[in-house]
């Protein structure tokens, strides 16, 4: 009995595509081992210290606490588990237009993933309420035009 042989197929240099780069986030170069590391030592320069405070502003949509002696690496780590599990989520908290008045959280009943407050608020989530709701637009502090 003959064995059949294998035959391989191959295909031109030209046909085959390059795999495509992952897009790299804006915010990638903050969260990186070497400043983790320096998170952790407490030892970050003030340009990052700075940057961290304003990110954690802008995203949490609250002033970062400053009650102890590490809250700049407690911050750094909320944001960087935060940007870990979700980037384009990340992106979405940064660039929300909508703010909350303080206390306020908004209910969607019957769908708890449309529950949100200050700091799980986006764009999205704040459109469906007023949409939904338009009376809520009183417990909103910022609303864009």
């Amino acid at each position: 009995m003959a064995k059949a042989k294998k035959t391989k197929t191959t295909k031109a240099v030209s046909e085959v595509k390059a795999p495509e780069l992952p897009e790299v986030s804006r915010f990638a170069p903050l969260f990186v081992d070497d400043i983790a590391r320096r998170a952790i030592q407490k030892q970050l320069d003030p340009d990052e210290t700075d940057a961290i405070v304003r990110l954690y502003n802008a995203v949490m949509h609250s002033p970062m606490p400053k009650t102890c002696s590490n809250c700049v690496s407690d911050a750094y780590f909320e944001l960087y588990n935060l940007w870990k599990r979700d980037e384009q989520h990340f992106e979405d908290l940064y660039n929300c237009q909508y703010r909350l008045r303080g206390g306020v959280l908004l209910q969607a009943f019957g769908d708890k993933s449309k529950n949100c407050t200050n700091k799980n608020l986006t764009n999205e989530l704040a459109e469906y309420h007023l949409r939904f709701n338009p009376g809520c637009r009183k417990l909103f502090e910022r609303i864009p035009e």
